[in-house]
């Protein structure tokens, strides 16, 4: 889009809010059929790339998603930070998930830091976990009242991986304490980089644009998780967004439910130091203008994240032609014709100077300004590059198949309740998704999840329930149990069993409360193996035996036997689909490794070529003068236009 044009963000709840502020002449069609495409698509952009496009640069986010960038992969996955943020993790499930609180820190984390796998955790990194989470601690009764949050009524949520098709966004919140029932919850982004514990210029550092938009985006998923829509069906009910901003009265800022907060270091000493990024917790400055631009922001991650959606979706998975099913879409920008969904969305949301990054103030703080100005800031047309970008669409386009099942088992969450979907699995039913219509079908395709597209079945996995699961310590493994079901027997007697075969991996759901399945607790696994036993009660019933299929869900795994350990209630009906392997970021990384490193050797190749014909050139050209005997003073001019006219004719040879 035009950079000229400025969209009020604050105004923005549904997408069709913001094509009408684009002015856009089919706004109405155009949103309409988003939603028919949204009920379909399976792409989901991560949070740090959204919290890059709203608060640092557009194009930025643009390349994470697009390119695979390195760092953006791995903070999808729990345990993505430091050794520090592991530490806050477990401490966190310590104290509020038991209610108890140490009186010696440096003791309790140092103890915690004998759970962790790393044993190379130094002094340094606990005194540093002991300030950050002492912080918290200093300010938890404040945060708790403003949202009405009772102590005891508290369960942390750590380093889950959390997605929403309707926010269109994936991230791993560092931390959430939330009253599930009540529907309210503090989310918390720890600030632990660039930290010194001599240093107070450092502890007193400011919090930038971007972890602001991070936190709120995982204040937007928690809001989801607890049950808060978009737009509410109940008007008595609020929307997401209210849900986080409050609403702005005489008396200030009332009713806040889900609260974003960054905790940093020196909390308890410095109470100069404030609390962002909700105005709530601000006692400087116009409350009213910081009141909007936090509603701003909460526009422009919602916006941001369909632009990134929509930047690597396939659209002719889903039966469109990007040429002539999006007219409704179109807008004159220039002299150009444009989708507007496809163009990056305008001001306020920064972008920098691709082409001329020096004039650009973002681009100077930049971590991908090679990336950029390769891919962006300059035009690459030959056979290699197009090449290179059919490779990476391919590869984008298996992703989005790959993500199918999680698209689908949303869909399913939708529209059913948990509970009537775990009874028709228990019963044996079938499953088919296609666009918003899910249908339970009781055939012989037992416990498997059919995807069609376009009316065509397109993919299908299995899913299944578990009664119960618990850790077993001499294995190292987690063991599932289910009972063997009735459609699993014929004639009295087990025949083989509809259940994950063995190395299948898997995402497993734990039954907390949350208001849709892919937003629960979960860990994603493998089946080590499956088999009948006999349980103390002397029945034959399933077992799965399940485990993690890399050393990098290390930690996953550990934060799910401490949630065994202190919730479990919580894993009883747990839900299990068969999922496949992403390892297409690998591709990307490579990809783009390959087409800027192999690319420009092939440009600068072709550039010195050109230079050799242009030196061979200007030597015809001075022998054609030395015979003609130009006069001097046409030289420039006919030199000019005799070595282009040479050099088309070269180019053309």
């Amino acid at each position: 889009m035009n950079n000229d044009e400025k969209v009020d963000y604050s105004e923005i709840q549904r997408y069709e809010d913001f094509l009408t502020q684009l002015q856009l002449p089919y706004a109405k069609e155009c949103g309409n059929l988003l939603k028919n495409l949204d009920s379909k698509v399976s792409h989901l952009p991560r949070v740090t790339s959204i919290a890059s496009g709203v608060g640092h640069c557009i194009y930025e986010a643009k390349l994470k998603e697009l390119l695979g960038v390195k760092g953006v992969i791995s903070s999808s996955f729990p345990g993505k930070g430091t050794t520090v943020h592991k530490l806050l993790a477990l401490a966190s499930l310590y104290v509020f998930g038991k209610n108890e609180f140490p009186r010696d820190m440096v003791k309790f984390f140092s103890n915690l830091a004998q759970e962790l796998e790393d044993s190379n955790i130094n002094d340094n990194e606990i005194i540093i976990a002991v300030d950050i989470f002492t912080s918290l601690l200093s300010v938890k009764d404040k945060l708790f009242t403003i949202i009405g949050l009772k102590q005891d009524s508290v369960r942390p949520i750590v380093e889950q991986q959390l997605y929403d098709y309707d926010l269109h966004m994936l991230g791993v919140p560092d931390l959430i304490l939330e009253d599930i029932e009540n529907k309210k919850a503090v989310v918390v982004e720890w600030k632990t980089y660039n930290y010194n514990v001599t240093s107070d210029k450092v502890k007193n550092n400011s919090v930038s644009s971007y972890e602001r938009a991070q936190v709120i985006a995982y204040a937007m998923l928690e809001a989801r998780r607890l049950g808060y829509e978009i737009i509410p069906d109940n008007y008595n009910e609020p929307s997401l967004y209210d849900a986080i901003s409050g609403k702005l009265s005489d008396r200030g800022i009332l009713d806040v439910r889900v609260l974003p907060v960054v905790i940093r270091p020196g909390l308890k000493e410095n109470k100069r130091l404030t609390l962002p990024p909700h105005p709530v917790l601000s006692d400087r400055g116009d409350i009213k203008d910081k009141y909007k631009k936090f509603r701003e922001t909460l526009g422009e991650i919602f916006v941001t994240a369909r632009y990134l959606t929509y930047l690597v979706t396939n659209f002719a998975l889903y039966g469109y032609d990007k040429k002539t099913d999006f007219e409704d879409c179109f807008k004159q920008v220039g002299n150009q014709n444009r989708i507007v969904f496809l163009s990056p969305p305008p001001y306020p949301i920064p972008r920098g100077k691709p082409s001329s990054q020096e004039k650009s103030r973002l681009c100077r703080f930049c971590l991908v300004t090679d990336e950029c100005k390769f891919y962006i800031g300059s035009r690459h047309i030959n056979y290699f590059q197009k090449m290179m970008w059919a490779l990476r669409y391919a590869s984008l386009t298996e992703k989005e198949k790959i993500m199918w099942p999680f698209r689908a088992v949303y869909q399913l969450s939708k529209s059913s309740r948990r509970e009537k979907v775990i009874e028709k699995i228990k019963r044996g039913f079938s499953i088919e998704w296609e666009g918003n219509e899910i249908i339970f079908k009781n055939e012989s395709s037992r416990n498997r999840f059919h995807i069609f597209m376009s009316r065509r079945e397109r993919m299908s996995f299995k899913i299944d329930v578990l009664d119960s699961l618990y850790y077993d310590k001499d294995t190292d493994t987690f063991i599932g149990i289910r009972d063997v079901r009735d459609f699993e027997i014929y004639k009295g007697k087990i025949r083989r069993p509809y259940v994950l075969e063995e190395s299948t991996p898997i995402i497993l759901y734990a039954n907390d409360k949350a208001s849709m399945i892919p937003l629960s607790i979960n860990m994603t696994g493998s089946i080590v193996d499956v088999s009948f036993v006999r349980n103390k009660d002397g029945k034959t019933v399933v077992k799965y035996v399940i485990d993690i299929p890399s050393l990098a869900l290390s930690f996953q795994k550990a934060i799910l036997k401490k949630y065994l350990e202190i919730y479990p209630e919580m894993f009883k009906d747990v839900i299990l689909v068969q999922v496949g392997v992403d390892l297409t970021h690998i591709d990307l990384i490579a990809l783009d490794a390959l087409q800027r490193v192999i690319g420009e050797k092939i440009e600068k190749m072709q550039e010195s070529e050109k230079k050799k014909k242009l030196k061979e050139l200007q030597l015809r050209l001075e022998k054609e003068k030395e015979r003609l005997d130009f006069e001097s003073e046409f030289e420039p001019e006919i030199s000019k236009d005799v070595l282009r006219y040479f050099y088309n004719e070269g180019m053309e040879g």
